[in-house]
Protein backbone atom coordinates (compact mmCIF):
# COMPACT_ATOMS: atom_id res chain seq x y z
CA UNK A 1 0.00 0.00 0.00
CA UNK A 2 2.87 2.40 0.76
CA UNK A 3 4.36 1.78 -2.68
CA UNK A 4 1.01 2.49 -4.32
CA UNK A 5 0.65 5.74 -2.36
CA UNK A 6 4.17 6.78 -3.35
CA UNK A 7 3.45 6.07 -7.03
CA UNK A 8 0.20 8.01 -6.83
CA UNK A 9 1.93 11.01 -5.22
CA UNK A 10 4.63 10.97 -7.90
CA UNK A 11 2.03 10.86 -10.67
CA UNK A 12 0.12 13.79 -9.17
CA UNK A 13 3.36 15.76 -8.83
CA UNK A 14 4.35 15.04 -12.46
CA UNK A 15 0.87 15.99 -13.68
CA UNK A 16 1.17 19.28 -11.80
CA UNK A 17 4.53 20.02 -13.41
CA UNK A 18 3.11 19.19 -16.85
CA UNK A 19 0.11 21.49 -16.31
CA UNK A 20 2.41 24.24 -15.07
CA UNK A 21 4.52 23.96 -18.25
CA UNK A 22 1.42 24.20 -20.44
CA UNK A 23 0.18 27.25 -18.53
CA UNK A 24 3.58 28.89 -18.78
CA UNK A 25 3.66 28.28 -22.56
CA UNK A 26 0.33 30.08 -22.96
CA UNK A 27 1.62 33.00 -20.89
CA UNK A 28 4.72 33.22 -23.12
CA UNK A 29 2.55 33.04 -26.25
CA UNK A 30 0.38 35.93 -25.05
CA UNK A 31 3.44 37.99 -24.19
CA UNK A 32 5.04 37.19 -27.56
CA UNK A 33 1.88 38.30 -29.37
CA UNK A 34 2.08 41.55 -27.42
CA UNK A 35 5.63 42.07 -28.76
CA UNK A 36 7.78 40.83 -25.87
CA UNK A 37 11.09 39.65 -27.36
CA UNK A 38 12.06 37.76 -24.18
CA UNK A 39 8.88 35.68 -24.44
CA UNK A 40 9.65 35.02 -28.10
CA UNK A 41 13.12 33.84 -27.11
CA UNK A 42 11.69 31.53 -24.43
CA UNK A 43 9.27 30.02 -26.95
CA UNK A 44 12.11 29.57 -29.46
CA UNK A 45 14.10 27.62 -26.88
CA UNK A 46 11.10 25.56 -25.80
CA UNK A 47 10.25 24.55 -29.37
CA UNK A 48 13.91 23.85 -30.12
CA UNK A 49 14.27 21.51 -27.14
CA UNK A 50 10.71 20.15 -26.88
CA UNK A 51 10.32 21.54 -23.36
CA UNK A 52 6.61 21.63 -22.53
CA UNK A 53 5.75 21.55 -26.24
CA UNK A 54 6.27 19.21 -29.15
CA UNK A 55 9.74 19.79 -30.64
CA UNK A 56 9.33 21.98 -33.73
CA UNK A 57 12.42 23.48 -35.37
CA UNK A 58 10.39 25.64 -37.77
CA UNK A 59 8.44 27.29 -34.92
CA UNK A 60 11.64 27.70 -32.96
CA UNK A 61 13.26 29.52 -35.87
CA UNK A 62 10.21 31.76 -36.43
CA UNK A 63 10.15 32.90 -32.80
CA UNK A 64 13.92 33.38 -32.86
CA UNK A 65 13.73 35.52 -36.01
CA UNK A 66 10.96 37.65 -34.50
CA UNK A 67 12.99 38.21 -31.33
CA UNK A 68 16.09 39.07 -33.38
CA UNK A 69 14.05 41.55 -35.44
CA UNK A 70 13.24 43.27 -32.13
CA UNK A 71 16.99 43.45 -31.37
CA UNK A 72 16.94 40.87 -28.55
CA UNK A 73 20.64 40.27 -27.78
CA UNK A 74 20.23 36.58 -27.02
CA UNK A 75 18.28 36.05 -30.26
CA UNK A 76 20.85 37.97 -32.32
CA UNK A 77 23.65 35.81 -30.88
CA UNK A 78 21.67 32.60 -31.44
CA UNK A 79 20.85 33.56 -35.05
CA UNK A 80 24.55 34.27 -35.70
CA UNK A 81 25.48 30.89 -34.24
CA UNK A 82 22.81 29.03 -36.19
CA UNK A 83 23.94 30.55 -39.49
CA UNK A 84 27.61 29.95 -38.65
CA UNK A 85 27.02 26.28 -37.84
CA UNK A 86 24.09 25.63 -40.19
CA UNK A 87 21.87 24.60 -37.28
CA UNK A 88 18.26 24.62 -38.55
CA UNK A 89 19.21 26.96 -41.40
CA UNK A 90 21.50 26.73 -44.40
CA UNK A 91 25.06 27.56 -43.35
CA UNK A 92 25.78 31.16 -44.32
CA UNK A 93 28.81 33.06 -43.00
CA UNK A 94 27.50 36.36 -44.41
CA UNK A 95 24.24 36.12 -42.47
CA UNK A 96 26.12 35.00 -39.36
CA UNK A 97 28.31 38.09 -39.63
CA UNK A 98 25.23 40.28 -40.21
CA UNK A 99 23.72 39.19 -36.87
CA UNK A 100 27.05 39.53 -35.06
CA UNK A 101 27.43 43.09 -36.37
CA UNK A 102 23.93 43.96 -35.14
CA UNK A 103 24.85 42.60 -31.73
CA UNK A 104 28.21 44.39 -31.70
CA UNK A 105 26.60 47.72 -32.62
CA UNK A 106 24.19 47.35 -29.71
CA UNK A 107 27.11 46.73 -27.34
CA UNK A 108 28.91 49.86 -28.56
CA UNK A 109 25.77 51.99 -28.12
CA UNK A 110 25.38 50.79 -24.50
CA UNK A 111 28.85 52.02 -23.49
Amino acid sequence: MQVLNLILRLLIKKAGVFLWMIKKRFIFEEAAEAGCSQAMMQLALRYENGYGVEKDDAKSLRFLQKAAALQNDEALAEMALRYKEGNGVERDETKALHYLKKLDCREIIRR
